[in-house]
């Protein structure tokens, strides 16, 4: 999905007791009780909200704001956690999550247009679609990816995790795959929808999924029980029995459930697909605290010796930390929510934490072969350090004291943008911030108020926009969450 990546999540209720996605360990500030609607925004490629975007006079019959649009499917909570836009139409659809008459929370999808930000009337009914999953109650989706292997048609596969009672125990993976009006796709799973229940673990969280067109297959990444878990599917919705095992003992389960040495928990918040393999990041838990965790997969679903280490044989992962040389004071907690190619470098995007209440903005890069790329992240180029730390606190924002990011995209000329959150004296606001392709800030994003490089914006209340979407075109940022 280059140009655009897919992961968000949930809010601060499950926070202590499952590993969905990064907001759930990332955003805490997000009250349980809040009542939110799927929100939109576009920004131009310097930054700035797009005011001809969403609501330009908002009222009754148009919901949000200049720059944003609100959608309301059920009246009750609901948010958007995952983002693509059309490569064809360019039209932005985002997914998530909505509340039903019984207070269930159901898979939601929304199109919208992409001249104004209107739902987009061809797609389901006015634009929205929900869908629920017989003999399960409850449904989140997390993450979309577009399928191109249909000449002439579009399809969306759609992933997260769903129960067969209320939330919160026996979480199972679900996934749905859409035709391009919205109806579900019958030559998927059962009728376009497919649950896995992992027999070996209790629990399984799908938090980001990618569709390889080459030979028609859906990939998904998560955790299961506290550990790193994969899949792999066929194009019709079925486990693939050459996945999750040496191919020594084939036929395998469709899965891996990965417990990684020393660490007490380790999650997977999102992946890209590498030549015949996939790369997952996310995060890595200790007695220490929280590390960037990076994975590599081949083609049979194992980890990739040929990764995580400047000579092979490796582990197949790389446990990052951000020193008191990265980040004043030191890093007491840290985790990677986004992973992309930029350039030849794999980079992992998420926050660095000093102490409560004082996260920031980190990246760290990597070469191919899964090590800390040290041309990366300093002027010169060279002796640096593969890690970079951005502090939105400074004197132009001097209450901005906490900020994460959720998710990255890569934009044609190879720069790196970065969208999160930012809680600006003591209120949630959005917060941007666009790298070169060295890990520079950008001399040519933000600069309004803020240094170049980053922006703060305020849409809606409580502003919670968590995934990223990038106009090939003309650079546009679409990104999407929830307010209240």
């Amino acid at each position: 999905m280059s140009g655009q990546k897919s992961t968000f999540g949930f809010l601060r209720d499950v926070v202590t007791t499952l590993a969905i996605s990064a907001v759930m360990i990332l955003a805490v500030e997000q009250a349980a009780s809040a009542q939110n609607k799927f929100a939109i925004a576009r920004f131009n490629q310097t930054g700035e909200l797009d005011l001809s975007y969403g609501c330009p006079m908002p009222g009754p019959t148009c919901t949000g704001q200049p720059g944003a649009k609100f959608t309301d499917f059920t009246g009750a909570n609901e948010t958007a956690n995952g983002l693509i836009q059309e490569l064809t139409s360019r039209k932005p659809v985002a997914v998530g999550y909505a509340t039903d008459s019984g207070g269930n929370r159901q898979f939601a999808v929304a199109r919208y247009t992409a001249t104004d930000g209107r739902e987009d009337s061809g797609f389901g009914s006015g634009g929205m679609v929900v869908t629920t999953f017989q003999a399960h109650t409850t449904s989140y989706a997390t993450s979309i990816a577009q399928d191109f292997g249909y000449p002439g048609q579009i399809k969306f596969v759609v992933a997260g995790t769903a129960w067969p009672t209320a939330c919160c125990n026996d979480a199972r993976i679900a996934l749905a795959r859409y035709n391009g009006l919205g109806s579900l796709d019958f030559t998927f799973g059962n009728s376009g929808r497919t649950i896995t229940n992992i027999p070996t673990t209790s629990s399984e969280f799908a938090a980001s999924v990618a569709v390889d067109t080459n030979v028609g297959k859906v990939w998904i990444a998560g955790s299961a029980d506290g550990k790193l878990m994969v899949a792999r599917y066929w194009w019709d919705g079925i486990l693939d029995s050459d996945f999750g095992c040496d191919p020594a003992s084939r036929p395998c389960h469709g899965w891996n459930v990965d417990d990684l040495p020393k660490l007490t928990e380790e999650v997977a918040y999102d992946l890209i697909l590498d030549g015949s393999g996939m790369i997952v990041a996310g995060k890595a838990k200790d007695a220490a605290g929280g590390h960037f965790l990076l994975a590599r997969y081949t083609s049979d679903g194992v980890r990739d010796t040929n990764f995580g280490c400047p000579a092979p044989p490796c582990s197949g992962y790389i446990i990052t930390d951000f020193s008191a040389a990265d980040v004043l004071g030191g890093s007491s907690d840290e985790g990677a929510a986004s992973v992309v190619r930029q350039g030849a470098r794999i980079v992992a995007a998420g926050y660095v934490s000093p102490g409560p209440g004082t996260r920031q903005f980190a990246i760290a890069a990597y070469t191919r072969d899964g090590v800390l790329d040290q041309t990366y992240g300093c002027p010169a180029l060279s002796m640096c350090s593969g890690k970079v730390v951005t502090n939105f606190r400074n004197a132009f924002s001097p209450n901005a004291w906490d900020a994460a990011i959720y998710s990255v995209a890569v934009n044609p000329s190879s720069d790196l943008v970065a969208v999160g959150h930012v809680v600006d004296g003591g209120v949630l606001k959005i917060a941007l911030a666009r790298y070169d392709r060295n890990g520079i800030l950008s001399v040519s994003f933000g600069c309004t108020v803020l240094p170049c490089g980053t922006e703060i914006s305020t849409v809606g209340s409580s502003p919670m926009f968590g995934s990223i979407a990038i106009d090939r075109n003309n650079f546009s940022l679409y990104v999407a969450g929830g307010v209240q």
